[in-house]
């Protein structure tokens, strides 16, 4: 039994250097990347299938409010109400003259310069 320890004792293991060629040969034939430094490159994420369309089957599109929806489906007549009260409240204080003045056009902007 000792015998065939020696033997595979007496066997040398290869040298790092012949290790190294044999990763990068290795690396060439089978069209990995060839890392022998060990560095983070990402290259596991850039391999991975892009979840963005399969996220879209799933879930489907995302429509942005009510005009959204009304786009996308013809002959849906949705009304946002909220915006609707919003547009006319927006009226009213116009008629009255208490809406947001244009940029520029504003109180600091009509007064007189010294």
């Amino acid at each position: 039994m000792f015998q065939t320890l020696r033997l595979y004792a007496q066997q040398a293991v290869p040298a790092a250097a012949r290790l190294q060629q044999l990763v990068k040969a290795r690396a060439e034939l089978f069209g990995t990347v060839y890392n022998p430094d060990s560095l983070r490159t990402g290259s596991k994420v850039l391999k991975a299938r892009l979840r963005g369309p399969a996220m879209l089957r799933y879930y489907g599109e995302r429509y942005s409010g009510w005009r959204g929806l009304n786009e996308a489906i013809p002959g849906l007549h949705l009304r946002d109400l909220v915006e609707e009260t919003r547009l006319l409240d927006i009226e009213t204080m116009r008629k009255r003259g208490k809406v947001k003045p244009k940029k520029g056009q504003g109180r600091r902007a009509s007064m007189k310069k010294r």
